[in-house]
């Protein structure tokens, strides 16, 4: 089969003939494969649909349907595969508490663990090129293109400052053929997007760090992560394409004040140059002000919340 990414949602890759390398399943590192839902089913159901298709033998999918209103249909679609375990959440427990509520109900010792955003499609050897790059000491991302422009870059490594306490996308929104990257390599940053996890990381590191909710917990485990020894690789190789933001809307209310509220925790954290971080931060919030990036009562409560000491989910009203 050759794989076609769509650009419809509706059209799924075709999974008629299935990838396998059962034969070799025992041989290869198994993965649990954590996708977590919230309301976005009909982008779950192409990822699943995607992520059928590997080339990779040894692997379960764990589906978190995080308090949404889909319940029922999302279910059936999970029952349409074999590998795929259904985990129902009674609220929205987040990206962070999402991701932790399948991590901690695992039924199988697993070498690894991938986090995988529920509105990403990937190609059939992302998850074998993955595993090439990784060992029990380093955490491995792949490059991420845009599903809406199969040849434009969301993702190809990326890089972290404390100084300035920020991470970032290397080569993002620059077009595949003017971009120079090929290969695996060590990098400052791994999205969450799409992050292979060794196990032994989840005991020596522990779990995403639930207080943030949303945005800014996958740069915390990278920076956590290179705390305690490990390393954070990239492989070109390894492909998935990504619905940017489908389950919160482009610079929604909901994803500013997220965004806004978990930089002032996460400068108090991390941050070895504070006053700088927090100048560049406000600098941030006044050109996004300006420019109607930002909403005044969503930056209002975000900072409000954080003087607080307001975490997790943010209460409504």
């Amino acid at each position: 089969m050759t794989w076609s990414a769509k650009t419809n949602l509706s059209s799924c890759p075709d999974t008629t003939s299935i990838y396998s390398c059962a034969s070799n399943a025992k041989c290869l590192p198994s993965v649990a494969i954590v996708i977590v839902d919230y309301n976005g089913v009909a982008e779950t159901t192409c990822c699943l649909a995607s992520v059928n298709a590997i080339d990779y033998g040894n692997y379960d999918v764990y589906l978190v349907d995080n308090g949404g209103n889909c319940s029922t249909k999302l279910q059936a679609v999970a029952s349409t595969y074999a590998r795929v375990h259904y985990l129902r959440s009674n609220e929205n427990l987040g990206f962070s508490g999402g991701n932790n509520f399948a991590l901690k109900k695992l039924d199988a010792d697993y070498d690894f663990v991938l986090l995988l955003n529920n509105d990403t499609v990937v190609t059939p050897d992302f998850l074998s090129r993955l595993i090439e790059s990784a060992d029990d000491r380093a955490l491995v991302g792949s490059k991420i293109y845009y599903w809406s422009d199969k040849n434009l870059i969301w993702y190809a490594g990326g890089g972290s400052s404390r100084t300035i306490c920020r991470s970032w996308h290397n080569g993002f929104r620059k077009l595949e053929e003017n971009y120079d990257d090929k290969g695996s390599r060590e990098v400052g940053f791994i999205s969450g997007c799409c992050m292979l996890i060794p196990s032994k990381a989840l005991i020596d590191i522990g779990f995403l760090d639930e207080s943030y909710f949303l945005y800014l917990e996958d740069t915390d485990y990278c920076f956590r992560a290179m705390d305690a020894g490990y390393r954070l690789r990239y492989n070109s190789d390894s492909v998935i394409y990504h619905c940017v933001s489908a389950s919160t809307g482009d610079a929604s209310a909901l994803m500013n004040y997220y965004k806004i509220r978990n930089r002032q925790y996460f400068i108090d954290r991390y941050s070895t140059n504070k006053p700088l971080s927090k100048f560049l931060a406000y600098c941030e919030i006044a050109a996004g002000l300006l420019i109607g990036k930002y909403k005044s009562n969503s930056v209002k409560k975000a900072l409000h919340d954080y003087r607080m000491g307001i975490t997790g989910k943010v209460q409504e009203g």
